[in-house]
């Protein structure tokens, strides 16, 4: 079924997949399945959220180099030791971060033992304020940067995919979580936005580029 679905996506135009992962055998055999099944510009990340051992990953880096292209936060957020040590292993799969980058101290220090290779920002976490000066740090570093997004309506996600195209440090194909109608029971804008051939399009509107829809915001509003 999942391969089904991913040659769907990819005959709709999309060009990178996230899987989630953490069984470390269902992992490597999924992914090369994934991989044989798909164009050769078809790139995977897997995110184990945080699950794997070391050996386990070591075992992933041994199985899917040339399989994947990078992995997101495979240890835990404290284990600096084995991600730096899977970075100088395994060249070839970038290690993006995800939750051992909550603040700018984290980020700097990550960016300096090189136990990250790639910057993940997540605006709901972090705000505009904090995310910004992230990402100017990561343009220090000389270092890519994804956007990604943690279940927002379809607001949130016009404010995030806005964002990621206001820096050129953020190259990477993003995480923009969106929800068509009939998914959820409603969405907060006028108007929803435009998903074509992969990709997200920026709307063109003042401000976020959207309309909200007041009705509905008056609908779900709770009073304190």
């Amino acid at each position: 079924m999942i391969l089904e679905e991913t040659k769907q996506r990819v005959a709709e135009g999309y060009k990178m997949f996230k899987v989630k992962a953490g069984h470390v055998d269902q992992d490597i055999d999924l992914m090369i399945k994934m991989r044989k099944a798909c164009p050769d510009d078809v790139k995977f990340l897997i995110d184990p959220n945080q699950l794997y051992s070391r050996e386990d990953l070591y075992r992933v880096g041994d199985a899917l180099t040339g399989v994947i292209d990078s992995i997101e936060e495979p240890v835990p957020a404290w284990d600096d030791e084995s991600r730096k040590l899977f970075t100088e292993r395994f060249p070839k799969i970038m290690l993006l971060s995800d939750e051992s980058t909550f603040t700018f101290a984290d980020t700097q220090r990550q960016m300096k033992l090189g136990a990250i290779q790639r910057l993940g920002v997540k605006i709901p976490r972090t705000g505009y304020t904090i995310t910004r000066k992230l990402v100017h740090l990561a343009e220090a570093n000389n270092m890519r940067v994804q956007v990604s997004t943690q279940a927002e309506s379809d607001l949130g996600s016009a404010a995030c995919v806005q964002f990621a195209a206001a820096f050129r440090q953020i190259d990477l194909p993003c995480e923009i979580g969106y929800y068509k109608k009939g998914i959820q029971e409603s969405l907060l804008l006028d108007e929803g936005l435009t998903v074509k051939d992969g990709k997200m399009y920026l709307p063109e509107g003042p401000g976020m580029g959207v309309s909200v829809n007041w009705d509905l915001v008056r609908k779900y509003t709770v009073s304190m």
